[in-house]
């Protein structure tokens, strides 16, 4: 009993230290998938503890043990009920469960590529409709698929059954099953959180309101991941973003005029053709040698045409938006460089998503039903408040009208954006009133009527364009059209350049401008690239002025 009695205070003293790790309450609920408890047996296990000594563990988490070496891969039945068996920890004493026990990888066999005939493609797999689409598609066209998913994100939680990214991947180990090719679980948290995570809470604490999603496909999707799955003996990867690409010169366009099976199969066929051309030039690399992707007629007789710029055929690509104009998401990867495009496939940006839906329907793909994911990247869909909350403290300050008046009391600034109405602690006005600015050197939250959200400049920083033939002086001479915001709404105006850097001057006044947020410019369908909005000078107000280098 005494033993008992000693075990469970120091449970009581574990809680009390880990009660800050955990983010959004009981109530709310975890949002991802760290073990901090110990590991459970399954029923009918000798090892299974039993009684009051379980019932304490299991209610106050421990910190878990280092994974011992050896624990990751294995054949494993990843959608049986039962459990692995936990490895031993340091002296013989068990250790708790960890991700890598359940998130688990199959064999990865692929082609070598001296004996390969088509070419090997790693698939970005979410478990959602639009990534498993991608992984059939090209499946369908002859293409050697891998699937990956990418486990980022880890909080504590009890059970493993808790964990929402575990449902995604038995979703994605599904598809992968059906379609009979290989799956892989990388982990990038430790730069996710780095790269992502660690800028979003200091731009917030700036007073900026950062996009994760665009840092996330920056730096880890088509960074970490591109560089990963090339190391590994991919000649492509591809993703289930509503984007197109094609090369810059019209001659070899990849969609122009052309379907996406049209596409794949010159891909296809360029790998298995054998030219003389292609034997006779022994100065490219075996991969250079199959990087033929497109063909044009020339007096009845098919040429080959490079999309790498192996030959000077093509060098540059561009970015298209999606066919389905609500699904596009050019706005989210629009800092695509010309190395990244041409090693990059986008099957499904050449469908509208209720037709991609309805043929996997068709062919019983198993996530052919599920919702549309939501939320931050590799996180999912939480109350940003909440978690800006576990960084920032509450910081009280006054809310005032643009004229200096005192209408409320805030929590704190950096839990405001630009052209947000719902405001808490604002009393005893009548019509609506919205955020129009931030002073966070006096820690204040200004607003005003809606019409006062509106301004037609907005400066960025870090400008980037995909396409570097193109000089931002070109641009400025004619009219673009540009996205301040994730929405399928594109605004006209003309590029700028001052004193104070590169700005967009809208032709009409915009709403809600935010500090942090991306402008990403167009021209017609093409994405020419953007940059980070650092202040909207028009409003008269003292915003923020914080500089941003991309927050690193």
């Amino acid at each position: 009993m005494a033993k008992q009695l000693k075990l469970f205070e120091k449970s009581v003293k574990k809680k009390q230290l880990t009660k800050k790790l955990v983010v959004l309450g009981k109530k709310k609920g975890n949002f991802s998938c760290q073990a901090r408890v110990p590991f459970s047996e399954p029923v009918g296990s000798p090892n299974r503890r039993s009684g009051p000594e379980a019932t304490k563990l299991r209610k106050y988490p421990l910190k878990s043990l280092p994974l011992k070496k050896g624990r990751r891969g294995g054949d494993v039945n990843l959608l049986a009920p039962s459990s692995p068996s936990p490895s031993s920890g340091r002296r013989g004493e068990k250790r708790h469960w960890h991700w890598t026990d359940y998130f688990v990888s199959s064999p990865l066999k692929i082609t070598p590529k001296k004996k390969r005939k088509t070419p090997v493609v790693f698939v970005m797999m979410s478990g959602g409709v639009d990534s498993s689409a991608t992984a059939y598609l090209l499946k369908e066209q002859g293409f050697e698929v891998v699937g990956v998913y990418m486990k980022n994100w880890s909080f504590p939680i009890k059970r493993i059954d808790e964990c929402p990214l575990y449902q995604d991947y038995k979703d994605m180990v599904k598809v992968c099953k059906f379609l009979k090719i290989p799956y892989q679980v990388w982990s990038f948290e430790k730069d996710y959180r780095k790269r992502v995570i660690d800028p979003f809470f200091k731009g917030y604490e700036a007073g900026l309101t950062p996009n994760p999603d665009v840092m996330c496909n920056t730096e880890i999707k088509f960074d970490d991941f591109f560089k990963k799955a090339m190391k590994l003996g991919a000649d492509y990867i591809a993703t289930g973003h509503h984007i197109r690409s094609r090369c810059a010169d019209p001659r070899f366009s990849r969609h122009s005029g052309e379907s996406l099976g049209r596409l794949q199969n010159l891909i296809i066929r360029s790998w298995t053709s054998q030219d003389d051309d292609a034997k006779k030039d022994s100065g490219r690399s075996q991969n250079d040698n199959t990087r033929n992707m497109l063909s044009v007629q020339d007096d009845g007789k098919r040429k080959k045409a490079r999309n790498d710029g192996v030959g000077k055929v093509c060098k540059d690509y561009q970015l298209l938006k999606g066919k389905d104009p609500i699904k596009d998401q050019t706005y989210f990867v629009y800092r695509l460089t010309q190395d990244q495009l041409k090693k990059c496939i986008f099957p499904v940006g050449d469908y509208v998503k209720s037709d991609l839906r309805e043929m996997a329907r068709k062919v019983n793909l198993p996530t052919a039903e599920r919702r549309d994911s939501q939320g931050i990247c590799f996180i999912g869909n939480i109350n940003v408040k909440s978690f800006l909350k576990t960084r920032l403290p509450e910081k009280e300050g006054d809310i005032v009208t643009k004229e200096g008046k005192k209408v409320g009391k805030h929590e704190g600034a950096w839990f405001y954006t630009i052209g947000q109405r719902r405001i808490e602690g604002l009393s005893g006005t009548v019509k609506p009133m919205y955020v129009i600015g931030k002073d966070m050197k006096k820690n204040q939250v200004i607003i005003g009527d809606d019409k006062d959200t509106y301004t037609k400049i907005a400066r960025m920083t870090d400008l980037h364009l995909i396409n570097k033939t193109i000089r931002p002086k070109e641009l400025m001479k004619i009219i673009l059209t540009a996205k301040s915001r994730y929405t399928p709404l594109v605004s006209r105006g003309k590029l700028g350049q001052d004193k104070k850097g590169y700005y967009f001057e809208f032709i009409k006044p915009e709403r809600a401008i935010t500090p942090g947020q991306s402008l990403v410019l167009y021209k017609g369908d093409i994405c020419l690239g953007g940059g980070i909005i650092v202040e909207n000078p028009t409003q008269g107000l003292n915003v923020t002025k914080s500089p941003v280098k991309r927050f690193k």
